[in-house]
């Protein structure tokens, strides 16, 4: 049924495509990304099988897991978040990388040469991120300066092909046609700059939801993930992207070991442990204790990101001293001790 459902998705998008491109008169038609993220090898090889050899990866640690497991002659396109710092995991992971989408600074575009000219690997085509939604969670340049990145890698990383700019848009917006309007007139005005044949720049742009839109507005790249594959499982917590921690667990519930995180040890003010106590438990990120060793009472270990199962937002003062919450619970757990070992001595000197 899988190997049947990725096939018909395979072919509706392709059929689309090559109509779209009848009808404006795009020769050749737009290359087809077939979004795999988050999907097992099994389900990747279907769609190798109806001969699909363009794949878009989002995490590092992900394609380069995959890549070795899968055939050589596929085409890898990097199209997530890239730090610096993994230019190198991601240039020597993945032999058969083919393009990466995502640059967006000069720093990314150097790191990215660097570990080409280490691999001594082929020159590796790249596209300049542009966040033309202007949303500070999203990834990419603005419009003014995709030009000055462009130029960086034409002028100085020779192991980098500029070949085109890349967007996502604002995701939900029903309405997606601002978005490829401005990528459109970002083109123009790097091909001006860089005194490049603006047809020699392309334009990667539109995703399941839109990349008819997209593909009638320019768009060479079409990147399409659920429409092939079906729903996306969620994310494991990864290197890649920081995790969320859940909400301090209340009284009826069991206490979870959660993912360790990079955030900075926090002690709670009354104001803060008020305000946290009246935001709604799904929308509350929890900083938890780095200490190392384990919870005296309880046991758990007290590593990075582990929850004491003492823990309270309830309070956080303990004899007017300002304390984390599971240093306050687990506070008044050694008072608790302190005072039954203490009433037994008593007790045995009195007997």
């Amino acid at each position: 049924a899988m190997a049947n459902s990725v096939a018909v998705g395979l072919a509706i998008v392709r059929k689309n495509v090559a109509a779209l491109a009848a009808e404006i008169g795009a020769d050749p038609a737009p290359t087809l990304v077939a979004v795999s993220k988050l999907m097992p090898v099994e389900t990747l090889m279907l769609a190798y099988n109806e001969n699909q050899r363009h794949f878009g990866e989002n995490y590092v640690q992900e394609i380069c897991d995959k890549a070795p497991q899968m055939p050589d002659d596929i085409q890898w396109h990097f199209i997530g978040g890239l730090q610096s710092n993994k230019a190198k995991m991601l240039v020597s992971g993945v032999k058969g990388l083919y393009m990466v989408e995502s640059v967006d600074s000069q720093k990314l575009a150097t790191q990215l040469d660097k570990a080409c000219e280490a691999a001594k690997r082929d020159v590796l085509q790249v596209m300049v991120q542009v966040n033309t939604s202007l949303e500070e969670s999203k990834g990419g340049c603005e419009d003014t300066e995709a030009a000055s990145v462009a130029k960086h890698i034409v002028d100085k990383c020779k192991n980098l092909k500029f070949t085109g700019l890349m967007t996502i848009g604002k995701l939900g917006d029903p309405n997606p046609e601002p978005y490829f309007a401005k990528l459109s007139q970002c083109r123009k005005e790097v091909a001006k700059q860089l005194g490049m044949d603006e047809k020699l720049i392309h334009l990667s742009m539109g995703m399941s939801g839109d990349y008819e839109l997209a593909i009638r507005k320019g768009s060479d790249n079409v990147r399409v993930g659920s429409t092939i594959f079906g729903s996306r499982p969620p994310k494991p917590p990864s290197s890649d992207v920081a995790p969320t921690f859940p909400a301090a667990p209340t009284a009826a519930s069991t206490p979870a070991r959660v993912s360790a995180s990079s955030a900075p040890i926090t002690t709670a003010t009354p104001t803060a442990a008020a305000t946290r106590a009246a935001t709604p438990a799904a929308t509350v990120s929890e900083t938890t204790s780095a200490t190392t060793g384990s919870c005296p009472f309880s046991g758990a270990a007290a590593t990075e990101g582990a929850k004491c199962p003492f823990a309270s937002a309830s309070s956080s003062t303990l004899m007017g001293v300002s304390l984390p919450a599971p240093a306050w619970v687990c506070g008044v757990a050694a008072l608790s001790a302190i005072g039954a070992i203490f009433a037994l001595r008593m007790r045995s000197h009195t007997a």
